[in-house]
C-alpha cells in the first residue's frame, strides 16, 4: 500500500504543537498574538460547487426550469416545485449544499451491497436553483420512501416494556454486525473512495471557509493523524488567548496515546450515530403470532469505513438513555445503561475495548 500523506502529521511532536502553531499552521491567522481573526483560507479543497465533478449521482438531467435530476426511480412521484418544498417545510429549512446527496449516495450504496438492511429507500435526488438576493444557489432535495412506525425518543424508549426494549436492541445489534459483514476496500472514507464533506468532529481538520472534503486515508496512522490535527484544531478556538491551559499539553498527550494501538482498527462500514432518535420502530407479530417489531435506522450522512473500534465507542456515547425528573431537586438517572449497550453489542462487538473507551470519556472526547 502506498504511503498516506496525512501519516506525516502524526508523531509524538505534534502532540507538543504551541497554541500558535496550529493558529498559523491550521488557521491561517496573519498575526495569532492580535487575536482571533481568523482567515480560513485553507485552499485546495473542493466546496459545495465542485462536488458535481466526483459525485457519483452524476451526469444530471438538466430540464428547461433549470431543475437537475441526478436520480430517479421510475415509480417515483412528481418532484416538487421550490415553493411546494417551502410550504412542506415550513417549520424546517432547506438543505443548500450537498450533504443531502452524501447521504442519498450512501443509501444507494447500502441498497446494492447490503440489501437486507432496513433503511430508507431513495425515491429521487435532485435540485433546485433559487435566486438569494443577487445569487443564484442550488437547494438539494431528497425524496424517500414514507417509513411506518415511530421515531424514538428516550423517553419513549423507556416507557416500552423491557421485552420490548431488548427486541428493538437486538434488531440493531444484527444490522449492524450484518452492515459490518461488507469487505472493505482497504481505506478509512465515504463509499467509492470519497472522503467526506461533513466529517464528524472526531477528525475535522477543515478549517476553510467553506465545507471542504476531508480525507479518505489510506492507513490507520493517516486517520490518527486526523484525530489528532482535529482535536488540536477544535480547541484552539474553543481556548481563550493565545497560550495552552496549563495541563493541555499533558492532558492531549495521554488522549492522544489510545488510539495508535487501539485494536482492532481495520476498515469497518459504520452506522456513526447510533442513537435512539435515528430509529423509527413499529410493532409487529411474527410468523408464530408472537410479538415484534420493525427496526429502521436512519441518518446515513456520515457513514463510511472507520476503525472497527469506532462503531462500539458510538453506542456507547450515544446510544444510552437520560431520564431527567425536573423536580426539584432536579435528578438525572441513567436508564438501563450497561444493559442497553451490551444488547446493542452483542452481535457484532461484545468485549470492545473500555478501558480506552473510558480514557476517551474522561477527557470529554468523542468521536461524534
Amino acid at each position: 500500500m502506498d504511503t498516506d500523506p496525512s501519516e506525516l502529521l502524526w508523531s509524538p511532536e505534534i502532540a507538543l504543537r504551541s497554541k500558535e502553531q496550529v493558529m498559523l499552521e491550521d488557521w491561517k491567522v496573519d498575526n495569532p498574538h492580535t487575536g482571533f481573526q481568523i482567515r480560513c483560507n485553507r485552499g485546495n479543497q473542493a466546496t459545495p460547487a465542485d462536488q458535481e465533478t466526483w459525485n457519483t449521482l452524476k451526469p444530471p438531467t438538466l430540464k428547461p426550469d433549470g431543475v437537475k435530476i441526478y436520480y430517479q426511480t421510475p415509480s417515483s412521484p412528481p418532484i416538487l416545485s421550490f415553493q411546494q418544498l417551502k410550504d412542506a417545510t415550513e417549520k424546517d429549512s432547506l438543505h443548500r449544499d450537498m450533504g443531502l446527496h452524501n447521504e442519498a449516495e450512501t443509501l444507494l450504496f447500502l441498497a446494492e451491497k447490503r440489501p437486507e438492511l432496513r433503511i430508507p429507500t431513495v425515491l429521487t435526488v435532485w435540485s433546485i436553483p433559487v435566486v438569494d438576493g443577487v445569487n443564484t444557489v442550488e437547494v438539494y432535495c431528497l425524496m424517500m420512501n414514507f417509513i411506518q412506525g415511530i421515531t424514538l425518543s428516550q423517553e419513549q424508549f423507556s416507557q416500552l416494556p423491557i421485552h420490548a426494549q431488548d427486541i428493538i436492541c437486538a434488531k440493531v445489534s444484527s444490522q449492524l454486525a450484518y452492515l459490518r459483514e461488507l469487505p472493505s476496500e482497504g481505506y478509512y472514507g465515504r463509499p467509492y473512495g470519497q472522503g467526506w464533506l461533513r466529517p464528524p468532529p472526531g477528525i475535522n481538520t477543515n478549517t476553510s471557509a467553506t465545507n471542504a472534503i476531508v480525507g479518505p486515508y489510506k492507513t490507520y496512522k493517516g486517520f490518527c493523524a486526523a484525530i489528532n490535527r482535529a482535536n488540536q484544531a477544535m480547541k484552539s478556538v474553543g481556548y481563550g488567548g493565545m497560550l495552552w491551559p496549563p495541563k493541555h499539553q499533558e492532558i492531549t498527550t495521554k488522549l492522544m496515546s489510545i488510539f495508535p494501538d487501539w485494536a482492532p482498527h481495520e476498515p469497518k462500514l459504520t452506522w456513526i450515530d447510533p442513537k435512539l432518535a435515528n430509529l423509527v420502530v413499529r410493532q409487529v407479530k411474527a410468523n408464530d403470532g408472537s410479538e415484534d417489531w420493525e427496526v429502521t435506522l436512519i441518518d446515513w450522512e456520515c457513514t463510511g469505513w472507520y476503525p472497527a473500534w469506532v462503531q462500539a465507542l458510538q453506542v456507547h456515547c450515544r446510544f444510552g438513555v437520560t431520564l431527567i425528573d425536573r423536580g426539584p431537586p432536579l435528578t438525572i438517572t441513567a436508564y438501563r445503561d450497561a444493559e442497553i449497550t451490551a444488547a446493542v453489542l452483542k452481535s457484532f462487538d461484545p468485549e470492545p475495548d473500555h478501558e480506552r473507551i473510558a480514557t476517551a470519556g474522561k477527557y470529554s472526547w468523542c468521536f461524534f
